[in-house]
Order: structure tokens, then sequence, then C-alpha cells
């Protein structure tokens, strides 16, 4: 009689350790994506009009975080980014100014470092003025693509490394726009 029972409790114990492996490789899988999440990529999506026509509203794109963990931002890097007294909130905007750089607006043109930009990706210019800025040591100077319509730099101030997420690198949604973002 004890060789019939034997097999009957190999398979509970069996059934313990499938039960255990499973979970342990769905909590191993959630860490993965945590990190994954936290240091490598992220999907965010596009909220609001600021960044149009580059990116448009209700898009999923992927943003990279590793780019900054060991670089620097880098002047038209589009990244995602907090802003003082928002809380949790993500925008996305277009780095034009790094650390030392001047930064005006003067009728409707961009110009950096006495320089005046040729903005591709903006359909209009904007419809402000901003007297010459210098860049702080450390920090980034941001503007939304569609300027007419983007909290921004010119208004919230500029921004410290800590407050760049990470570099928009791809639309993946919805397929029809999927793309690289310059």
């Amino acid at each position: 009689m004890l060789e019939t029972n034997r097999p009957a409790v190999e398979a509970g114990v069996s059934k313990k350790r499938a039960s255990f492996l499973w979970i342990r490789d769905l909590l191993i899988s959630a860490a993965f994506l945590l990190l994954i999440g936290a240091f490598v990529m992220q999907p965010v999506r596009v909220k609001g009009e600021s960044m149009r026509n580059t990116l448009q509203n209700g898009e999923m794109m992927i943003v990279t975080k590793y780019d900054y963990l060991f670089g620097e931002p880098s002047r038209f890097d589009v990244v995602t980014c907090h802003f003082p007294g928002e809380g949790g909130t993500v925008f996305v905007k277009r780095i034009v100014g790094v650390p030392g750089d001047t930064v005006e607006i003067l009728s409707g043109t961009l110009w950096i470092n006495g320089e005046a930009m040729e903005e591709h990706y903006i359909d209009y210019p904007p419809n402000y003025m901003m007297p010459e800025t210098i860049v702080e040591p450390g920090k980034y100077f941001v503007l939304g693509d569609n300027r007419a319509s983007s909290k921004d730099s010119h208004i919230v101030g500029q921004l410290g490394k800590d407050q760049i997420l990470g570099h928009v690198r791809q639309v993946i949604w919805p397929l029809d726009a999927f793309r690289a973002v310059e």
C-alpha cells in the first residue's frame, strides 16, 4: 500500500513546485519590465497639440531613457520632460538651447547664439517675442514645435537634466504613422 501512495505524494510536491516556479517566473518578468521602463525605454502617448506637426495628438511613441544616463541631451533632441510645479505630467518638447547657449525669438524667428535657425518642423512662427536668454550651466531650454500653442521654457523657464526623462525615437502607433522622430 505504501507503493501506491508514493506517486500521489510526489505529484503533490510537483504541483506545489510548478506553482512556485510559475509565480517566480512571473515576478522575474515583472521586475524585468520595470527595469526596462525605468532605465531603457518606455511607450508614451502624445497628449495635446504642442508638438504638431512633428507629433500628433494620440500617437504612441517609444522614448529611450539610457541616452541621458551617461550622456548629455543635444540641441534639437525631441524629449519627454517634467516641468516645475506640474506634478507627474509628462510633456514632449524639443531642446533648442543647451548650457551656455543664448536663445531668443525675434519677429517669429528662433535665434541661437546669434544665428537665425531654419526650423523645417514648425508650420508657422511663434506669435511672441522672447528676449535673449542665456542657458545656465546644467540647464536646457525647450520649446514645442507648435509655438503658438505650447507651454514650454519661454513660460516655465529652463529645465535641469533631472527633469528630462528620455529621448523620443519612434512613433509606433497608429501603424500607418510608424516613423522615426528626428
